[in-house]
């Protein structure tokens, strides 16, 4: 669904207010919350230290379901492709966008961010640590 731009303010409260009522769980902290716990940084990627932010685009449909998943701007395939995975496992964790109490399809597009500093590697012990 595209939405056109409008300049008069009495229509951009209408689209503000829209455009709030698309909540993930419990908002936005839930969001970052899910992503941070979900996404695995993809080895090949982090070995050749790849890193940075990707934007992707994607629907939330009235039946909580996503689709339409698009990479907006991506670093690499390999850490675009995990976003689309984690994207795809949201389903249902939706609360859908609505315009008059009627569910409609909205855009969302959000940014993950991919940080090879940020990494903490952890090693199991092997016989000749114990």
């Amino acid at each position: 669904m595209h939405i056109p731009f409008f300049r008069s303010k009495a229509v951009f409260k209408e689209i503000q207010l829209f455009l709030f009522s698309l909540r993930f769980l419990n908002g936005n902290t839930d969001l970052k919350e899910y992503i941070e716990n979900n996404i695995r940084y993809p080895m090949a990627s982090l070995d050749m230290e790849i890193g940075g932010k990707t934007f992707l685009s994607f629907y939330v449909n009235p039946d909580k379901t996503i689709s339409d998943i698009t990479v907006v701007e991506g670093v690499d395939p390999l850490i675009e492709k995990e976003c689309e995975r984690v994207i795809k496992t949201m389903r249902d964790m939706w609360n859908p966008g609505a315009i008059d109490g009627k569910k409609i399809p909205v855009s969302v597009t959000i940014g993950i961010n991919f940080e090879t500093k940020a990494v903490i590697y952890y090693s199991r012990p092997g016989k000749e640590d114990l």
